[in-house]
Parts: C-alpha cells; structure tokens; sequence
C-alpha cells in the first residue's frame, strides 16, 4: 500500500532527525535565494545607474570629464608607455633573462631565482604591470598558482614614478602641477623626514611578508606544482594548436618572413591599446562614483572620506590632501592607507588583467589588509 506523499512528509518530520530534514530544506532554500539575488544583482544594478542618468545627468557629466582629463593628462603619458615596454620585455624574453642571471646569483633552484625578478619588475612598474608580469610568469609555469596568488600583492603596488611625481607634488603643497584639476596651492603637510618615514612604512610591510613568503615556502611541493602546471599547460596549447592551413604564409610575404614574430609585435600595439583604454574606463567610471558620493552629505564623516580616498588613488591622493576638516597627522594616515591598499579601481583593473587565468583574488585582499594594519602600525610606533 503506498502512502500519500504528505502523509510520507509528515511521518519523516515526526521521527527524531525531521529537525535535520526541516534544516535541509531551509538551507536549500536560502542557496536558491541567493543565487536568484546574483543573478538579478547586475540587472538592478543598470537599473540603478539609468535612473542615476536621469536624474544627476549634469553631475555625471561634470565627473566623466574630470575621469577624461585624469586618464588623458595623468594616466595615459605615465602607465602607456610602462605598457609597451612590459609587453616588449615578454615578447623578448626580459623575465627569463633576469631569471637566468638571479639563478646564477642564487642557485638555479633557489626561490628567489623566480620570484625577485617578478617582485622587482612589479615595484618598479606599478599598477597593472605587476599583474601583467605575473600572470605571464604564471602561465609559463615559472610559478605555481599557490605561489602566484600569493606574490600578487606584493608585486602588485603603486610605481616610484606615483610616489616622487605625483604624490610628492601634493605633499608639498603644490596641487597645480600634480594632476591638472585643481588649480591652487596647498602648505605643505609633511617635512622631508616624514617623507621619508612615510615611505619606510609603504615598503617595509612588503619586504616583510615577501621574506615570510619565502621562509615558509616548501620548495619540493613548488617544482612538483611547476611541473605539473608546466605539462597541463603543454596540453592546452597542443589541443588549441591551429590548423596547419591557418599557419601558412600569405603570397605577399616575403619569403623566410617569422610569421609568429610578426603577429607577436602586431599583438603588442593592440593589446596595449586595448589595456590603456580599459583602465580608462575603469578610470571614468570610479570618477563618476567618487563625485555622486561626495554630493551627499554622507561625504563629511571621516570613514566614507577614506573609502572615496580608496575608490580611485590619484583623485583619491588629491582629494585627502584637499580636506580641511581634519589634521596633518590624519591625512598622512590616510594616505598611507589609501597607497598601501591601491584603491578598488586598480583593484578592477588588476582583475581584468587575470581575466581568463584562473588565478583567484581572495588572497590578494588578505594580504594587502595585512599591509594596511602593518603600515599603520609602523606610521604610529616611528
């Protein structure tokens, strides 16, 4: 005799493990909820900007013009030439090249023959080269994903050029000349020893945890992740081979031409027209965000002050070294905060670098919240 399905359910909710069954259905429940949410977020999302289109146009228009100017005059003549160059060194082989002289530096075993070229190529070009050169190192199977994941934040930071130029213009007091968007002159905030230490305190938390990364760094189980990361990708590239047709010379190329050498140097151009006009977009928009937070009156307290400053790092610079409200010593604070972390835009920009990679960003924004507390830890001792 079969029983009716709700009499079934009421049975299995009488017996002693119903409460777990009730628990099952209430979690299965939640799981379809939130994945209904995510699927309906982005659509809200459009929503909420069209609206935001309609009504503060003039506002959207005033700020998309200042992320133009920011991208054109700042961004563009700094970041587009680091970005031809960083693809000029991997078509040519630079990071095996410094590889090869750190091995022979080191020990060609040795860690620090893979990761000081990488953490040295990173600081030196700054936000998004150091995710560029990474990912590059990655896919070679030079790192593991592991170890990639975890040398991202620290090859992934503002470049010396940002620090000197633009930064040091606005802690000494003269706005005009750093960006191009406000024109006046500021006192300066800072003495060059607190420059200094500023900087100690910019630094010093990645030194430390890159000398952390390669304490514990266990280097069998790193070559053993290589290797295998070496062979998947040999896979992956001999099931995506082309065919051989597609390979073959047109008539009009001269004879003995390196075809490969010659799409690579035509990649070059427009992968990094393709990169430069991405962060503009990334640039434009965080703008348009920062000005419709700060029309609100939320902007006056001292919290949303620091996430504007951390929405976009060169207005947010400018912005924080503007404030009046709001003393010396706390400026520096959050500035130190605001450079450490990066800001969200280059955050999104970082992203879409390793778009297609794999590589995950949850250890990224461990690391660099470690950072933060480390450097406002050393900015409050020294």
């Amino acid at each position: 005799m079969l029983l009716p399905l709700h009499r079934i359910d009421y049975m299995i909710n009488k017996i002693p493990n119903g409460r777990y069954v009730k628990s099952m259905r209430k979690s299965a429940f939640s799981t379809c909820s939130g994945r209904r949410f995510r699927r309906r977020l982005p659509a809200l999302v459009c929503i909420l900007v069209f609206l935001l289109l309609l009504t503060h146009s003039a506002t959207i228009q005033d700020y998309v013009q200042d992320g133009i100017r920011l991208w054109g005059y700042s961004v563009l003549p700094a970041l587009f030439p680091l970005i031809i160059l960083s693809r000029f060194f991997i078509h040519y082989h630079v990071p095996e090249t410094l590889t090869e002289l750190t091995g022979k530096m080191f020990g060609k075993d040795h860690i620090l023959s893979d990761t000081f070229p990488l953490i040295l190529l990173g600081l030196a070009s700054g936000f998004p080269m150091g995710a560029i050169f990474l990912r590059h190192y990655y896919e070679k199977g030079i790192l593991s994903k592991a170890a990639a994941e975890k040398l991202l934040p620290l090859c992934s930071f503002v470049s010396p050029m940002f620090l000197l130029g633009y930064v040091h213009t606005l802690c000494f007091g003269d706005i005009r000349a750093a960006g191009g968007m406000l024109h006046l002159s500021a006192p300066s905030i800072l003495t060059q020893e607190e420059w200094r230490l500023m900087l100690i305190c910019l630094y010093l938390p990645l030194l430390i945890l890159y000398v952390l990364f390669i304490v514990k760094n266990e280097y069998g189980g790193r070559l053993a992740a290589k290797v295998n990361q070496r062979q998947h990708i040999k896979i992956n590239m001999i099931l995506s081979k082309p065919d051989s047709a597609a390979c073959q010379p047109s008539p009009g190329m001269a004879a003995g031409a390196d075809i490969t050498s010659a799409l690579s140097i035509s990649d070059i151009w427009t992968s990094s027209l393709e990169t430069i006009f991405i962060i503009g977009i990334y640039v434009m928009l965080f703008s348009i965000l920062f000005g419709l937070v700060r029309e609100t009156a939320l902007s006056r307290f001292l919290p949303l002050q620091f996430l504007l400053s951390s929405l976009e790092i060169t207005t947010g610079c400018q912005f924080l070294i503007g404030l009046t409200t709001i003393g010396s010593k706390i400026k520096v604070l959050l500035l130190i905060l605001a450079l450490e972390f990066g800001g969200i835009c280059s955050l999104a920009q970082i992203a879409g670098v390793l778009d297609g990679c794999g590589l995950s960003l949850d250890t990224y924004l461990k690391s660099k919240l470690l950072c933060c507390i480390m450097a406002v830890g050393l900015y409050i001792i020294l």
